[in-house]
């Protein structure tokens, strides 16, 4: 059998609980070039004493990851109790005020990317 290997992104749901309460997430994690070019793009470079110093602005890099992560969700305003519209600006501010629950969502994107690229790698062995 031929090897079969990934040519397009895929969105995965992601459910994460929280204080008795659930959430989902549809997301599309991010390729290896879409990571690199994050880090890229938040990194500067300083000279400091002969050396080379790489400056990385970590809160601004999640956050930007997140927002291209994440592309819906089901989740609801605290003061309200109605839906949240899934937009960068909310992305921001549900990061900045619980930042557990969007690294928690990263991580778990980033763990359904490699078990879809395992499982791929297990059909091809068949």
């Amino acid at each position: 059998m031929a090897l079969l290997l990934k040519t397009k992104k895929k969105t995965v749901k992601i459910t994460i609980n929280k204080e008795g309460q659930s959430g989902v997430f549809e997301v599309e994690p991010l390729t290896l070039e879409e990571d690199n070019d994050l880090r890229k793009e938040f990194t500067t470079s300083d000279l400091k004493f002969g050396q080379v110093v790489d400056n990385a602005d970590y809160l601004e890099m999640r956050i930007a990851k997140a927002q291209k992560t994440i592309k819906s969700w089901e989740i609801n305003d605290e003061d309200t109790g109605k839906p949240l519209p899934c937009t960068a600006d909310n992305i921001r501010a549900i990061y900045l005020l619980n930042p557990t629950i969007i690294d928690d969502v990263l991580s778990k994107a980033d763990s359904e990317n490699q078990k879809l690229k395992k499982k791929k790698e297990a059909a091809a062995k068949n």
